[in-house]
């Protein structure tokens, strides 16, 4: 750029000079001076002929240099322009790779964030399986028996052969009749039928709600990065209850108590239920799988509440043996686990934590001691409102 520069400059100034000469000798450089006479005058003609000569060289040399400059310009564009190709495609590599990375989280904490409804749904659908698969004798079959035994004494004798076999004493209760003891077993299976018809309702209800939070859990991560979450005012204590409805079947089939020491007079905050629920289910999961990994004896997880200043302190407790010092400083970091490959990937502190900043709260480790348990703290902002619900 310099050289071209000077170039120009050069070039500008000898055609400054030429267009004097031509001013002066009336004519280019192609003119030759001519003066017949052999005094200063043809010596002066002479010696500006010979300058002219020398301009015109040096004219011809510079026309050459800028070309040859042309074309090394020319050339190093056409490299540049190369170059610059290579590097928008290795940006378009780095963007897509930073797409499929983000993707790749997206995904990994969607599949971490579905286990914990997916589990409840599966603990409670093994529950629905035992008392509908499990009976020795069901009480579809029971009935059955009942209408089989009427159809065989009506087949018999008709309608007087039906009443006279329920006419007969007991076997099963005292001072009644197989009509009365029919009665009582008919009786008894309609209440059941309705205690079962309440308890599948309840059931399907609450896997309807699991499934619900999955969507809203796949539909939250479509959005992750187009807009923030949807927040609104929660009562907490509903949805600390709502948490440990999810859990609680699977850990107390474990043997597992599960526990809510709800204290707080005050737990309405401004946030997003769902990811509220999932701090807590991350925390209760992590909670439990520690307790059920190391064997612990009379094993509980608690859930406390209280409030400090403007604040609301979740504490998940558990009796397990504790987090290792040299573990405490990497709990949070994305990726690390203590679990086996099959149990756990390193997520679930990382997204709760991060959740929890998001409402301008937190997730600490409040203690841990060998052999002493382990508390982790979710820290609420409150609103400046009265509860909004109240639990014990």
């Amino acid at each position: 750029l310099i050289s071209v520069l000077f170039s120009r400059g050069l070039t500008k100034n000898l055609h400054r000079l030429t267009e004097s000469a031509q001013r002066i000798g009336k004519g280019d450089l192609s003119t030759k001076i001519e003066v017949h006479s052999r005094d200063e005058v043809q010596t002066l003609a002479l010696t500006f002929n010979q300058m002219i000569d020398a301009l015109k060289e040096s004219r011809e040399a510079i026309e050459r240099h800028n070309r040859e400059l042309e074309q090394k310009v020319a050339e190093r564009t056409q490299e540049l322009r190369e170059k610059n190709l290579a590097i928008e495609e290795i940006q378009d590599k780095l963007v897509k790779s930073a797409q499929l990375a983000a993707a790749g989280e997206v995904a990994g904490r969607t599949a971490h964030e579905v286990l914990n409804p997916l589990t409840a749904i599966v603990g409670r659908m093994e529950r629905v399986d035992q008392y509908v698969n499990n009976q020795e004798a069901s009480p579809a079959e029971q009935f059955l028996d009942i209408l089989t035994a009427w159809e065989t004494d009506y087949q018999k004798g008709g309608m007087k052969k039906l009443v006279e076999a329920l006419a007969t004493p007991s076997k099963v209760l005292k001072n009644a009749s197989l009509f009365e003891e029919d009665l009582t077993n008919l009786k008894q299976l309609a209440l059941y039928w309705m205690q079962q018809q309440e308890q599948l309702g309840g059931d399907i209800h609450f896997v309807k709600d699991q499934a619900g939070r999955i969507q809203r859990i796949v539909d939250g991560m479509r959005e992750l990065v187009r807009s923030s979450t949807m927040k609104d005012e929660v009562p907490c204590h509903a949805a600390i209850g709502e948490a440990v409805l999810t859990l609680q079947d699977i850990v107390e089939k474990a043997g597992v108590k599960l526990q809510t020491q709800l204290e707080a007079e005050r737990d309405g905050a401004h946030l997003n239920r769902d990811e509220l629920i999932q701090i807590l289910t991350n925390l209760i999961r992590n909670a439990f799988q520690a307790l059920k990994q190391n064997n612990i004896q009379n094993a509980f997880i608690r859930v406390e509440t209280h409030n400090e200043d403007n604040q609301l302190f979740i504490d998940i407790i558990d009796n397990g043996k504790g987090i290792a010092p040299a573990q405490k400083e990497k709990i949070f970091e994305q990726g690390f686990t203590t679990k086996p490959p099959a149990e756990g990937t390193g997520l679930g502190l990382s997204i709760a934590r991060r959740y929890a900043r998001a409402f301008g709260g937190d997730v600490i480790l409040a203690y841990s001691a060998p052999n002493d348990g382990t508390c982790f703290r979710v820290i609420v902002p409150l609103l400046d409102t009265p509860a909004l619900s109240k639990a014990s």
